[in-house]
């Protein structure tokens, strides 16, 4: 029996990630359509931006010439000495008054409201030079440096070589991206863990749910440990468990009484059968042997289903399935058969006693009933916590696999059998979480394999 195995569909988390990704996407979009209106339309805002970058831009272009000792020509933006060089202009003044280096300087000098020395003019000035034309403006910044103070004044007519369009650019990194991108990663760390931790208890309660006796109402999700949500579902699986325990144990209840009523008929059968003579007779004592046999596994099958609880105590897996193995061999020889056991080491697993030696007395039998006479079979004890049952029969096709451990289901073979014996092979091994391995053998008929978990011990 296989335990808990996550879906493959896609987790809540990726869900949730994805959807956070998706409406931040939206929010970026949104945020960059307003900062846009607002820098690059609003032209009071996009020119004053313009000012601010571009005396920042001259300020340090002129200061890594000075370091490198190059002349103003090597270290001027090169639309400053190109074919649109007549629409731009700066001015850098030190604190003494005197100009350090400009460009259509004259420009500047007519509309700049500083006055040296001692000016005590604001530190930052700005002029709209044409009320109509796009990006005709002026402007001027000051700036406190370790070698002594600078002012930086700009001016432009139109722009043509698009300087602020990189502005608007850079806007948009400053005042979106940067800020964006470290709230996107901050919700998507917080949401992951607050959804995961928010969910841990419900993969536990799925872990549980699948390991949980439907028969034992003591054992149910635990509610309390719960989201809200989550804890209204659980209460409502927990019903559900209950109405389902309810109905199967009335109806193995039936099960295992209509046996029972019918075990004591059908033995007063077979005593009052044996005192007669016949064909006919024979046949009949035949039938209802069959029956016998039929309901005593039905009692078996509805004992094994009704275990809540198996009883586990520490069982020598090599030394039990050996004694159930060879208690048979006397049988097997009458029908021409002869079993072989091999047991590779010993292994204590923790097993209900009942239900193992249904399981392996069953395998033994059903290997004996469809093989022909003279046929070997093997019992296989590990190594580790294994037991597997060859035959040299025909063996089983792997689509009816499936099929054969349902009760009453019979093999393509025409030997006699109620169809129960796997059935109870099944249940027992499901009751002992352990896993069921239908196979060809090496002897060319089935193999059946037990495992067992290692962990039970």
């Amino acid at each position: 029996m296989k335990l808990f195995q996550p879906p493959s569909e896609v987790s809540l988390v990726r869900l949730l990630s994805q959807r956070l990704v998706m409406t931040a996407v939206v929010a970026i979009v949104l945020q960059i359509g307003i900062t846009a209106v607002r820098s690059y339309f609003d032209e009071i805002d996009l020119n004053t931006n313009y000012i601010k970058y571009e005396v920042r831009l001259i300020a340090a272009a002129y200061d890594s010439a000075q370091a490198r000792r190059v002349p103003v020509s090597q270290w001027l933006p090169q639309r400053y000495v190109g074919t649109a060089g007549k629409s731009y202009g700066f001015r850098i003044i030190g604190a003494d008054g005197r100009v350090l280096a400009d460009h259509n300087g004259a420009m500047l000098a007519a509309l700049s409201p500083w006055r040296f020395p001692n000016s005590d003019a604001q530190d930052f000035w700005f002029r709209r030079l044409d009320g109509t034309a796009w990006m005709n403006v002026a402007g001027g910044v000051h700036f406190e440096r370790p070698t002594g103070e600078m002012w930086v004044e700009v001016v432009t007519f139109g722009d043509p070589a698009g300087a602020h369009v990189g502005i608007f650019a850079r806007e948009l990194v400053a005042d979106v991206w940067m800020p964006m991108i470290a709230l996107i990663a901050l919700m998507l760390g917080v949401a992951i863990l607050t959804v995961r931790s928010a969910l841990a208890p419900l993969v536990h309660a799925a872990h549980k749910a699948d390991t949980l006796a439907v028969l034992e109402r003591n054992e149910r999700l635990d509610v309390e440990r719960l989201p809200r949500e989550a804890a209204s579902l659980a209460a409502a699986i927990n019903r559900l468990l209950d109405r389902v325990a309810e109905l199967v144990t009335s109806q193995r209840q039936f099960l295992a009484r209509a046996a029972h009523e019918l075990r004591t008929p059908l033995s007063i059968m077979l005593l009052e059968l044996g005192r007669s003579e016949g064909p006919r007779v024979e046949r009949l004592q035949a039938d209802v042997g069959v029956m016998s046999d039929m309901v005593d596994r039905l009692l078996t099958l509805a004992k094994l289903e009704s275990s809540g609880k198996p009883e586990f105590s520490d069982v020598d897996l090599a030394q039990f399935a050996t004694g159930i193995s060879m208690s048979m061999a006397d049988w097997a020889m009458q029908t021409g058969h002869r079993i072989e056991v091999r047991a590779n080491g010993s292994k204590v697993i923790r097993a209900d006693k009942f239900a193992l030696r249904e399981a392996i007395r069953n395998l033994v039998e059903n290997a004996i009933k469809h093989t022909p006479a003279g046929a070997k079979i093997e019992v296989e004890i590990g190594p580790g916590a294994r037991i597997a049952v060859d035959d040299a029969g025909t063996g089983i096709d792997e689509a009816d696999h499936a099929k054969l451990l349902e009760p009453f289901a019979r093999g393509s073979t025409k030997a006699e059998g109620s169809g129960l014996g796997l059935a109870i092979v099944a249940q027992a091994v499901a009751l002992h979480h352990a896993e069921l391995k239908i196979s060809r053998s090496h002897l060319g008929g089935a193999r059946f394999e037990i495992i067992f978990p290692e962990d039970e011990k």
